[in-house]
C-alpha cells in the first residue's frame, strides 16, 4: 500500500508540473495588438461633446529572466495606442496618441496560461485641429493585471485590467 501511495505522489506530481509549463521563457517575445475599453483618456471636461473612438493599440513583451522558480518570468516592453473624438456639432477633431514603457512579471498558473501584472509609464500626446483646443498631453502612470492564453505555441488572445488610467482591453498577441 505504501509503494501505491508513493507512486500516486509522483504521478500526480508530474501531472500538476506538466500543467504548470511556463508560458512566457527567457528571450521570448511577444508582439499584440488590441482595442481598450472602458478607460480615462476621455474623461475630463475638455471631451464634452464629443464621441470618440475606443483606443486602439499594439504592444511588445520581452523576457528578459526567468526568476524564483521555473514558473515565474520577468517582461519588459512597451505600447503604442491611437484614438480619435470627433465634435457632435461641428468638425473638430482631437487625436490622441499614447505612448509607453511596461514591466510584468509573470506566473504560469496552469498550461497554455500566461497570467501577469505590471506597472506602465506613459504619454498621452493630444494634438487638435482646431486654434482653441489648448491641448492635453500628460503623463499616464497605470498598473494592470493581465492573462494570455495560448491557442497555440505562438497564438494567443489575451486580456488586461488597468487600474489607473487604461479600463479593459483584450486582443491578439503572436510569440516569436
Amino acid at each position: 500500500m505504501k509503494k501505491f501511495f508513493i507512486v500516486f505522489f509522483v504521478f500526480i506530481a508530474f501531472q500538476v508540473s506538466a500543467q504548470t509549463q511556463k508560458t512566457f521563457n527567457t528571450a521570448d517575445n511577444v508582439v499584440g495588438a488590441g482595442i481598450e475599453f472602458g478607460g480615462k483618456i476621455y474623461s475630463d471636461s475638455d471631451w464634452k461633446g464629443f464621441t470618440h473612438t475606443p483606443v486602439f493599440f499594439v504592444n511588445y513583451e520581452h523576457c528578459v529572466s526567468s526568476v524564483w522558480d521555473y514558473q515565474t518570468s520577468i517582461g519588459v516592453g512597451g505600447v503604442l495606442g491611437l484614438s480619435s473624438a470627433k465634435s457632435k456639432t461641428d468638425d473638430r477633431k482631437i487625436v490622441c496618441t499614447i505612448i509607453g514603457l511596461r514591466l510584468s512579471l509573470h506566473y504560469a498558473l496552469v498550461k497554455k496560461l500566461d497570467t501577469y501584472g505590471g506597472l506602465m509609464a506613459g504619454y498621452k500626446i493630444a494634438s487638435a485641429e482646431f486654434s482653441e483646443y489648448k491641448g492635453k498631453s500628460e503623463l499616464i502612470p497605470d498598473l494592470f493585471l493581465g492573462a494570455r492564453y495560448y491557442l497555440a505555441d505562438n497564438f494567443a488572445v489575451f486580456g488586461e485590467a488597468g487600474i489607473l488610467f487604461f479600463g479593459g482591453n483584450a486582443g491578439i498577441s503572436l510569440k516569436f
